[in-house]
């Protein structure tokens, strides 16, 4: 009797560890669908809000126009992205206008901090991006 509690116990916990490794950050999906966010803090926030991000469905040229929903200008001070796009990979520059290549992000990814290696963009972005393409965006056509 006592083997049996234990096994349906540990395949109790095994199910719970199993959805909390698997899940994705809720946060992210604060990112409508179509758009590539933005947020001033990792774990997809900015000032501890989660729906506080930078969003755009095309491009943004220049962050520096954009803010956190009010809470801090965009410009230069991103640490988690995510692709939310439905096809196009998004470009992020460390400049305006597309300039100064920084990373490319597929459809459906993200980075929750940019300070580290660890997520699919590489290290060394943190606080610097300036603005974001979706790859359709960038070859001259009319967005």
């Amino acid at each position: 009797m006592k083997r049996r509690n234990i096994v349906t116990a540990l395949s109790a916990i095994a199910v719970v560890v199993g959805s909390v490794v698997v899940a994705s950050p809720a946060s992210a999906l604060t990112c409508s669908s179509g758009s590539a966010c933005s947020w001033g803090d990792s774990q997809y926030k900015t000032a501890g809000g989660e729906g506080n991000q930078v969003a755009f469905r095309y491009y943004i040229p220049n962050y520096s126009g954009w803010t956190y929903n009010g809470n801090g200008n965009a410009n230069d001070s991103a640490s988690s992205v995510y692709n939310n796009g439905n096809t196009d990979t998004v470009y992020w520059y460390d400049d305006s206008s597309a300039r100064t290549y920084a990373f490319r992000m597929a459809t459906k990814n993200g980075d929750q901090n940019l300070n580290d290696a660890l997520g699919t963009a590489p290290a060394g972005h943190n606080d610097k991006l300036s603005s974001g393409y979706f790859t359709s965006c960038l070859s001259g056509s009319a967005c």
